[in-house]
């Protein structure tokens, strides 16, 4: 049995890419969360992915293999699949619905290309199919913000079996992390310092962060750019076009470690998106105390809003961008914010709602 005379179920999670300790992003770090705190309230977890991180405590991590699928699904007592417009989801869908097993859905995030392009018309055809059926026959399927809704709505996916739950993270995590860092009580810093943290690709539009730090003469900027993809060498070429290679530092991959040690010279993380679902990235950085300045997008607002977080602009506006920066010194992240934070995002406080759905799903 589980905590307090709950029966304890056996969870299957299910995600195309699962590192959430190097670099997988913030749907490994989503389920990583989900698992431990699900483990805290006596259930059994698997993650299970295409060549995974390894991970034995208190969760364990398993290797997709097609020929096993069937067993693995029999040997659960409910599926939680994540990632839209995912072959893998689809797949142990509909593996679901052969063997009658009942399933939990979280697409997260939707990236749209430009409408009337191949990948465009590709990505529709897919949501009306794929994406409805895998809606339909879920037992339930979890949004993580209310805006998430219009867009099923546009699409003609029936909202009926959906739940808003938002993207959390597991705060004994975070407190780990700070705990375990090392400061150096660092004076040899800029006059201001900012950073992000994420997949180096075009929908972050880092490159809007680069062109503001450009135009501000009057105070030197250190802009500390955490992660890799596709957009890093377009951006150091950026850099050194617009004569900012001493001001743009490139680290790569950090640990999490290494992030929060990081922030001892950093004024503010700033997320320049044009699309997100609802950004892990941001609570852990409100959980770490660092200010954040946002795009104004529904994903970054849905924790804004919730938080009291005025420090956004619409995608695309350098010039409030580039005030907001040169006044970051000043940004703080107040007591009351950090709390509403906790209770809020963090599973702790949420994950007992992804219990109950899980519990119905088996019941049902």
């Amino acid at each position: 049995m589980g905590k307090a005379g709950r029966r304890s179920l056996k969870v299957l999670q299910i995600h195309r890419d699962f590192k959430p300790n190097s670099g997988g992003g913030g749907v490994a770090r989503h389920i990583d969360g989900l698992s431990k705190s699900l483990c805290a309230l006596g259930h059994s977890v698997t993650v299970l992915s295409p060549s995974p991180e390894k991970i034995v405590d208190p969760y364990i991590t398993m290797e997709f293999s097609f020929v096993e699928s069937f067993k693995v699904l029999r040997e659960h007592d409910i599926v939680h699949l994540h990632g839209s417009r995912s072959f893998l989801s689809l797949f142990f869908g509909i593996i679901c619905f052969i063997l009658n097993k009942p399933y939990i859905y979280t697409p997260h995030c939707y990236y749209d290309e430009d409408r009337g392009s191949i990948r465009y018309l590709s990505k529709l055809t897919w949501d009306y199919v794929a994406e409805r059926a895998l809606v339909n026959f879920s037992s339930a399927t979890i949004l993580l913000a209310e805006s998430w809704k219009s867009y099923y709505k546009s699409r003609n996916i029936s909202v009926d079996k959906v739940s808003i739950v938002p993207n959390c993270v597991y705060h004994a995590d975070i407190v780990a992390r700070a705990s375990a860092a090392k400061f150096k009580g660092s004076t040899n810093r800029s006059d201001i310092g900012i950073l992000t943290v994420g997949r180096i690709v075009d929908v972050k539009r880092i490159d809007d962060v680069i062109r503001v730090l450009g135009s501000i003469k009057h105070l030197e900027v250190t802009f500390h750019v955490v992660g890799k993809g596709a957009e890093m060498n377009a951006l150091q070429a950026l850099s050194e076009q617009l004569g900012l290679s001493e001001n743009i530092l490139f680290h790569g991959f950090l640990s999490d470690i290494q992030v929060v040690e990081l922030l001892e010279i950093c004024d503010a993380f700033v997320i320049a998106s044009e699309m997100e679902g609802l950004p892990t990235v941001i609570i852990e950085m409100i959980l770490l105390r660092m200010a954040v300045i946002c795009s104004k997008i529904p994903g970054n607002m849905a924790i804004c809003e919730k938080l009291g977080i005025s420090t956004i602009f619409e995608v695309g506006d350098l010039d409030v961008l580039r005030g907001l920066i040169s006044n970051s010194r000043s940004l703080k992240i107040t007591d009351e914010q950090y709390q509403r934070c906790v209770d809020t995002f963090t599973w702790e406080s949420r994950s007992v709602e992804i219990e109950s759905l899980y519990f119905n799903g088996v019941s049902s």
